[in-house]
């Protein structure tokens, strides 16, 4: 029996697919099935039962998932131990954030890495909420307050929500925010992201305007846009390094943005360093996260 294989079953009873549970871990969908197989075999006894539903574990299966989150915990409390006691900041700190957010990160990294070589970072993007809890990443940018006990949580900036669109979306006559919507084209987030600060000051402000596209994440909002498809509200961090786009005023209004991480991982030196790093970021990019100059 090969105890790595236990986080494959831990995977798979988290996701529920072999399909989520391969892009959980990072490899393909029949790895974890050909090691769930490998460890079935290894027992003499089935771990899962394909449902409707999705993969249900059997009794067996409830008592693999059991010793798999015990021996991960267990590599956790070492690891933790251990590279608390480091004082070289070294290895790999896994960060997730939101796709808008990777263009104020990216161009630190430079620096970051002169005076941290040692230190490599995984960044990952998307609409997916990683867990903190199961490990998945180190730290968290996050655009909504995390109020957990288990974590620590830090507000580090406010983000500036602007209109945005194309000049061509004009014509030539002066860009500003319409006093009156009936006739624009907006572009909107879809359902998933209506509770971003810019699609409920949309939903708010810009009734009678005609929807003309909706998008599952900012870069494909901020696209519509440039293409003269209608007015986007993107934040500012986004929209302003954006050639192809033209602001229409000030801020119209504004989110948040918070870090959080579990206080265990925080007492890994590399970890903390990057937080640091991501406050002194944060502070550096005031105006730029703001919108307000």
């Amino acid at each position: 029996m090969e105890w790595g294989d236990l986080r494959y079953v831990v995977a798979l009873a988290d996701e529920g697919s072999m399909v989520a549970a391969a892009r959980a871990l990072g490899v393909e969908h029949t790895t974890v099935s050909r090691r769930i197989a490998a460890l079935e075999r290894d027992l003499g006894v089935r771990l899962f039962i394909r449902t409707p539903d999705g993969q249900c574990p059997t009794s067996s299966g409830e008592a693999a998932i059991a010793t798999g989150r015990a021996l991960q915990r267990s590599i956790l409390e070492l690891e933790s131990a251990i590279a608390g006691t480091d004082a070289r900041p070294s290895g790999t700190v896994r960060l997730t954030t939101s796709e808008g957010f990777v263009q104020v990160v990216v161009p630190h990294l430079p620096r970051f890495y002169s005076e941290h070589a040692e230190i490599k970072i995984e960044l990952l993007t998307g609409n997916r909420v990683f867990d903190l809890n199961r490990n998945e990443v180190d730290i968290a940018i996050r655009l909504v307050s995390t109020e957990r006990d288990d974590l620590v949580v830090r507000h580090v900036s406010r983000i500036g929500w602007a209109l945005y669109a194309s000049p061509s979306y004009f014509g030539g006559k002066s860009a500003e925010v319409p006093a009156k919507w009936e006739g624009h084209r907006v572009i909107h987030f879809e359902e998933a992201l209506r509770g971003t600060p810019g699609q409920r000051w949309l939903m708010e402000h810009a009734q009678g305007a005609i929807v003309a596209l909706r998008g599952n994440s900012i870069p494909s909002c901020a696209a519509g846009a440039a293409a003269g498809l209608g007015i986007a509200c993107l934040p500012c961090l986004h929209g302003d390094r954006d050639a192809r786009l033209q602001r229409l005023g000030a801020p119209v209004t504004n989110g948040d943005l918070w870090l959080a991480a579990r206080p265990d991982r925080l007492r890994i030196v590399r970890n903390r360093v990057v937080w640091d790093f991501l406050l002194e970021l944060a502070s550096l990019e005031r105006e730029l996260l703001t919108g307000i100059s």
